[in-house]
């Protein structure tokens, strides 16, 4: 009686054995799993910083007749030619990918704007100066 009572005792802690052991290996898997995506992530993110900061440095170089340094009103003329600046920069160029959905967003409207008959030249400097206070942001300058 006493041997089969120590062999069952045997047998259940082999069986426990075994269990934690099959649970260890499965939740070791799914942790190795979870930090090769969260590293892939993480490379995803950095790869795309590398290109969005010269693609936002040289969108704040094409908006720079927008700053309030301006000596003048910007003519209906240099509008236009900023507008297809701008187009350029974010098609032919690529670089409209790289923008955040909030900045996207501020960009379409400034650039808008810029054809707009109705839009004072102090309403498009302030549309891309908080296009490019955006930007700063995101970029971590301030924030």
């Amino acid at each position: 009686m006493e041997w089969e009572s120590l062999s069952l005792l045997i047998i259940d802690k082999v069986l426990i054995g075994v269990l934690v052991l099959i649970v260890g290996l499965w939740l070791n898997r799914k942790l190795e799993q979870y930090k090769i995506a969260l590293e892939e992530g993480i490379s995803t993110r950095v790869r795309i910083a590398e290109r969005r900061l010269p693609s936002y440095r040289k969108l704040w170089e094409i908006t720079q007749p927008t700053t309030k340094a301006r000596d003048a009103a910007l003519s209906m003329e240099d509008r236009k030619e900023l507008y297809t600046r701008l187009c350029n920069w974010y098609y032919e160029e690529g670089n409209g990918i790289f923008l955040s959905n909030k900045t996207r967003e501020l960009y379409l409207d400034a650039r808008e704007k810029l054809i707009r008959d109705d839009t004072s030249s102090d309403d498009i400097t302030d549309y891309f100066s908080t296009l490019r206070s955006e930007i700063k942001s995101e970029i971590g300058i301030y924030g």
